[in-house]
């Protein structure tokens, strides 16, 4: 087992505003930097560089003149210098990373930099590294050189801008050469290449602002493609800049391409969410956990048991962490432990017997409620089921009738303020609708973010909803009966200490 850090073999062209937080990123995260500069006009070589006494760099092609056609950007060429430095470090980890790029373990491994990452992918018998990819784009022109990037970016794209194919750019570097080129660097191929199965995160900031864009993409990329390459569907992600249509009057008498995103047509990124779940039932939360390791694999996420579930080992190796709650069950007493363990994050609180069907947090972050549910498909909560189903497209919808806490976020402010469950409820007991009536009086507001689907798993014979198996139907009965009482009971209270206070 080679015990070197790994290396990131970083390319780049004119990349002097992002790459020394970049270069600076990697050296945090326990790895070291192979620099290829493919002759940059700027900059780029002294940022990138900054006090690594650890680092390499080269200019490529070796000798300028040498190139086929000076100035050519010819991608398979750098692509096949990667190989060739990757091949000298047989056993070691090697990161193929782009000069604009920030990469982040998976939350499924909290508190790791990427080097122990990659370490604990290797002990758990991988040898290659996906990632899930964000991209992110500018909606002012604030960006100053030399800024680290996650701190001012905050808004991606809501598209796949790679057409959705695979991104494998982490492996142990067998002794034989890979093959990196043939699939334009997205995907690195070699024999037994076994990829982990959760993605780490790919954050990617190719446009820094409009006079960046303007540079980037008009002067030192389109000019500089290989028509070989076009041909092959490659270098295609700025296209869209082409059309005459998405340019506009930029003053002193000339027009370009608008690279300025208007906010409101992307995602932003969420501040901090800990997924919180119950579970009595493990073969239930089973399905739940493997749906959040696919969908939102860079989340803190917590379960909490009841002394009726049997814990397994594998929870915490998949990134979970276990509170063990009380029994007799009781929601609104088991949520609150998760919330309170969450500290300052904000909370995606949902059920066991929910799967996510897609990333959802940062579309349900990015809707302007204190309250945010997904759309729900199927499930016990019929009403709310028929109700969201039958919206149209994205888009957030304001909702005035409580929302049922079958996946719901919850913003840290509205429960620093508004406080936590009401835990008089039994089992399911209509304190999710007592805690919206509460948020409510206090200004909060309540909203669904219709197209961003989970899936409630009442109807499935194997896993039938945790509501009907923790509760009988006259234990139901009682339960809502219980607590409309408890709810209308509560509401007299506020009431009269309003009163009280006038």
């Amino acid at each position: 087992m080679s015990k070197l850090p790994p290396l990131a073999i970083v390319t780049a062209y004119n990349e002097g505003d992002i790459i020394g937080a970049v270069c600076d990123h990697l050296r945090a995260q326990g790895c070291d930097v192979h620099l290829i500069d493919n002759w940059s006009t700027d900059d780029t070589v002294e940022r990138a560089m900054g006090g690594g006494l650890r680092d390499w760099q080269e200019r490529w092609p070796l000798d300028e003149r040498r190139a086929s056609v000076p100035g050519l950007y010819d991608w398979t060429g750098l692509l096949q210098r990667v190989e060739e430095v990757a091949q000298r470090y047989p056993d070691r980890w090697i990161i193929h990373h782009d000069a604009d790029e920030i990469r982040r373990a998976p939350a499924t491994l909290p508190g790791a930099t990427l080097a122990q990452a990659l370490e604990s992918v290797r002990s758990a018998g991988f040898n290659a590294v996906q990632f899930h990819v964000r991209t992110y784009a500018p909606t002012d022109d604030a960006f100053e050189q030399g800024a680290h990037p996650e701190l001012h970016f905050k808004h991606y794209l809501p598209e796949h801008v790679d057409h959705g194919l695979p991104h494998i750019k982490a492996w142990i570097q067998p002794g034989p050469r890979v093959d990196l080129h043939t699939h334009a660097g997205h995907m690195v191929v070699f024999e037994g290449r076994k990829v982990y199965p959760v993605p780490f995160l790919l954050k990617h900031y190719p446009i820094r602002g409009q006079a960046h864009g303007e540079r980037k993409v008009l002067i030192e990329r389109f000019p500089r493609y290989s028509s070989v390459e076009r041909a092959k569907n490659w270098h295609v992600q700025y296209d869209s800049y082409l059309a005459k249509e998405s340019w506009q009057a930029m003053g002193e008498g000339r027009a370009a391409p608008n690279f300025l995103r208007d906010p409101a047509t992307l995602i932003r990124e969420s501040d901090p969410v800990t997924i919180v779940t119950l579970t009595r039932f493990p073969e239930i939360f089973e399905r739940l956990a493997a749906s959040v390791n696919r969908c939102e694999p860079t989340r803190r996420r917590i379960v909490v048991t009841s002394g009726f579930a049997a814990i397994d080992p594998r929870w915490r190796n998949y990134g979970w962490e276990i509170i063990e709650g009380e029994e007799p069950f009781r929601f609104a007493r088991n949520a609150n432990l998760g919330i309170m363990a969450a500290g300052t994050d904000d909370v995606f609180l949902v059920n066991d017997d929910v799967q996510l069907l897609m990333p959802l947090i940062d579309h349900l972050a990015a809707a302007p409620f204190a309250i945010t549910t997904p759309q729900v498909i199927g499930g016990i909560n019929n009403r709310l089921a028929s109700a969201h189903t039958q919206m149209s497209g994205g888009g957030w919808v304001q909702s005035l009738e409580p929302i049922p806490f079958v996946s719901v976020l919850l913003r840290r402010k509205m429960l620093q303020q508004v406080g936590l469950l009401d835990e008089g409820f039994p089992g399911y007991g209509g304190e999710d609708v007592e805690y919206c009536d509460r948020a409510q009086e206090q200004g909060f507001a309540m909203g669904v973010v219709a197209g961003v689907p989970v899936k409630h798993g009442y109807g499935d014979k194997l896993y039938s909803s945790s509501f009907f198996r923790v509760m009988s139907a006259a234990e139901r009965n009682a339960g809502i009966h219980v607590g409309e009482q408890r709810r209308r009971q509560l509401a007299e209270e506020r009431e009269a200490r309003k009163l009280a206070g006038s």
